[in-house]
């Protein structure tokens, strides 16, 4: 079969898809990706437009790409929306704009053939169906091992943390407290994130660039604030979490995590101006001291890796796509 994958928005939204579009390729199937640069203004019609040149038997599309939905419902493509964390839900609904989508090309929104769902069942809002359930599988862009990761295996007698932020003061603040406190800091960020912080404390140290999968392995608990992408990964590789919100879209998945017991949900706007750094510092040490994140978060790592892995789910996505494969 010919599969097509679109995602919006770049990397984030791409990334959680990939090893699916990997696994249809290693099992025979012919494999695209339609994308965009970050934050396109539209993509509808240059979709459709590819979409026909390359007629595809399936289409699947990341929970924020309407263009994928309206491309399948237009080209009459069996449409799958793939579903990464919680905040996807707030995407789906017949919104008087998303309809209008679809009018311009005088068709009325239908819903998916499928949805594929990555989410972990302990994370979710509702329970979508007809739905295929899928692994979470955490990837990151091509890249090759960084030689400071020799150090990260060597034996050690004080707690660490993976900090991935931006370059604000409470960030600032909250790793040089943790330092401080006797927390070993790795911050994975960009490396202009990193010079706008200035100098930074011994204890802490700056791997820019540095994909999150390679380092949570050698570390206690992750800082971050609150993408799905970040959060999956860390649930994914079992570590516990605090996550330190500023949009509605990320309290969303960061109090859904919160739920399952395997992090801690702030809200930036909630802290003290003057103390935010000290409010993270304590949360990291609350799930650093409570066993009970640990075991919350090992039990949520056990949850996803008893989801169907992305190589079991392409027959069932060939399945659907049969008919047309058939004609």
């Amino acid at each position: 079969m010919r599969v097509l994958f679109t995602a919006g928005s770049g990397g984030p939204r791409l990334y959680p898809m990939v090893p699916l579009a990997w696994a249809c390729r290693a099992a025979g199937h012919e494999v695209r990706l339609a994308t965009t640069p970050p934050y396109p203004q539209t993509m509808v019609d240059d979709l459709i437009g590819y979409a026909a040149r390359w007629p595809a038997d399936l289409l699947v599309y990341d929970a924020v790409a309407d263009a994928g939905a309206v491309a399948a419902t237009v080209l009459g493509i069996p449409g799958v929306r793939y579903l990464c964390g919680v905040s996807a839900f707030t995407r789906i609904g017949p919104l008087p704009e998303y309809r209008a989508l679809f009018a311009r090309f005088g068709a009325e929104p239908e819903p998916p053939v499928s949805y594929l769902d990555s989410t972990p069942p302990g994370m979710r809002l509702v329970e979508l169906e007809p739905r295929i359930d899928l692994r979470y599988v955490p990837y990151h862009d091509a890249g090759r091992e960084p030689a400071e990761l020799h150090a990260l295996r060597a034996p050690r007698d004080r707690p660490r943390a993976c900090v991935t932020w931006g370059r604000d003061e409470p960030c600032r603040a909250a790793v040089c407290r943790l330092a401080e406190s006797g927390v070993d800091v790795l911050m994975t960020t960009t490396v202009g994130q990193l010079r706008a912080l200035g100098d930074l404390p011994a204890g802490v140290r700056g791997l820019p660039g540095v994909p999150l999968p390679l380092l949570l392995p050698y570390c206690d608990v992750l800082v971050q604030p609150g993408g799905e992408g970040a959060t999956l990964t860390g649930a994914a590789l079992g570590v516990p979490q605090v996550a330190v919100t500023r949009t509605p879209e990320h309290e969303l998945t960061a109090g859904q995590l919160a739920a399952t017991g395997a992090g801690v949900h702030l809200r930036y706007h909630e802290l003290r101006r003057d103390d935010r750094g000290s409010a993270i510092c304590a949360a990291v040490h609350r799930v650093l001291v409570d066993p009970s994140y640990q075991d919350s978060a090992d039990r949520l790592r056990k949850e996803i890796e008893a989801q169907p892995s992305p190589a079991d789910v392409v027959p069932g996505l060939a399945a659907l796509a049969g008919a047309r494969v058939g004609g």
